[in-house]
């Protein structure tokens, strides 16, 4: 990850400007963008987006990432055949304070056109952190994105700022990640986002 943090209320990216949460200490300018990417990723091939954000506990730290990788490879796996969609977004970002265990911020990015709510998708996570870590899950928000809702794009980029800020980065293990993120790709056709 790169070390560079900006303490700018915004953060421009692909040619558009957006509002991001750099309040206190900042947010980790590569993390942000790469969020920005498969953001914008999902809407190029998807004209609705479905975002649900929630946070993953622990019992006991782990000295790597691993846990949180089969995690998201077993959620993905689930969804991707209970919904027949073709890509499964996601990002997230690993915690730990001097006062706080360690824990995860994360979201993930489905087509919105095949997947319209985020109760069975919470239930079928919250199982599977339980049952294989031992865990617990908190579901926080979501957001459906169309491509021409800039408010609605804008609140939910605001909100998954959080993932990218400064603090609680530091404590880890050298095998441990800071941060993980799908790799889904743009469309070759060019989308155009709303921009106001």
């Amino acid at each position: 990850m790169s070390a560079h943090i900006t303490r700018s209320k915004a953060i421009t990216h692909n040619g558009q400007t957006w509002f991001i949460n750099s309040k206190v200490t900042g947010t980790y300018t590569h993390t942000m963008k790469g969020i920005l990417d498969q953001v914008e990723a999902m809407l190029s091939h998807h004209n609705k987006v479905l975002l649900i954000r929630f946070d993953l506990r622990q019992p006991t730290p782990k000295d790597n990432s691993e846990h949180v990788s089969k995690f998201i490879s077993r959620l993905s796996k689930h969804i991707k055949q209970k919904y027949k969609l073709n890509r499964f977004g996601y990002a997230w970002a690993r915690e730990l304070e001097k006062a706080k265990k360690q824990h995860y911020h994360c979201f993930i990015l489905l087509d919105g056109n095949k997947v319209q709510h985020s109760h069975h998708v919470m239930d079928a996570a919250k199982k599977y952190w339980e049952v294989y870590y031992s865990g617990s899950l908190h579901w926080v928000n979501y957001h459906r994105l169309t491509r021409d809702d800039h408010t609605a794009l804008q609140n939910a980029i605001y909100h998954i700022s959080y993932l990218a800020k400064g603090r609680g980065k530091g404590y880890k293990p050298a095998q441990a990640k800071n941060f993980g993120r799908s790799r889904i790709r743009n469309r070759q056709e060019k989308v155009t986002l709303a921009i106001t």
